[in-house]
């Protein structure tokens, strides 16, 4: 297998190598051609650094990153979607161990909590009308913010989280009138801070759909700035 892909990444590259692992139903299971005591990404990459395929170990451990990405998103999914009371304390000692264990990103964390906690609400939503779901992300978002906010620390993460929500409501028409919304339950129980709202509103959106949520985000931000106004004048008089 090595000589094999030392000579095909010669010429082509290691996406096109995929490809053709992914005809031959191959894709994902490269562990399987290591013997049995050292199937492991760790050795998968040590064998690989020193056949000298460096793409190859980047390509893959993109890939693993992305998977377990996914993975957090489907615990919290697997929570909410839960019929029992979600423990929310447990799930909150589950998500930090496996962002630890998979090193993953502040960003991507709190990107794939939210991610989880929307699809958590739209996978049980089977049989409610539109205002009903709606209404249940809104209520799921606020049961949930102590999650966010563990992991949203900083006013960066807090506007990455809110491109996050604008490409969610964009591609999923059941939201595309909430993101307001969720943006103010978010400020409420202070998971998005004033600083974050701004940044994204100035130029931290996203190009989808950005003029109709620059929009709907206009009265709120007007909002903000007359709430800083009437804050000065007091500072002012007193």
């Amino acid at each position: 297998m090595t000589e094999m892909f030392k000579d095909y990444l010669s010429t082509e590259t290691v996406e096109s190598l995929m490809e053709l692992l992914r005809k031959a139903r191959l894709e994902g299971r490269l562990l399987e051609f290591f013997p049995q005591q050292k199937r492991s990404w760790t050795d998968f990459n040590d064998h690989f650094v020193a056949a000298e395929l460096p793409t190859l170990v980047e390509y893959t451990a993109k890939k693993l990153y992305e998977i377990h990405c996914r993975e957090l998103t489907q615990i919290v999914v697997g929570s909410i979607a839960s019929e029992d009371v979600p423990n929310q304390a447990e799930l909150m000692t589950t998500v930090k161990a496996r962002k630890e264990e998979w090193q993953l990103a502040d960003a991507d964390t709190v990107k794939s909590i939210f991610l989880g906690i929307i699809e958590g609400v739209l996978s049980g939503s089977s049989g409610k009308n539109l205002q009903q779901t709606q209404f249940a992300v809104l209520k799921t978002l606020k049961q949930y913010h102590k999650l966010l906010a563990t992991f949203c620390t900083s006013p960066r993460l807090e506007a990455g989280l809110l491109a996050t929500a604008q490409v969610t409501c964009y591609e999923d028409s059941r939201l595309l009138k909430l993101f307001k919304d969720m943006v103010k339950v978010m400020y409420d129980v202070d998971v998005v801070g004033e600083d974050a709202v701004r940044y994204w509103y100035a130029k931290g959106s996203n190009p989808k759909g950005r003029n109709v949520f620059l929009k709907d985000m206009e009265p709120f931000v007007n909002w903000l700035d007359e709430a800083e106004e009437e804050g000065e004048e007091e500072e002012e008089e007193g």
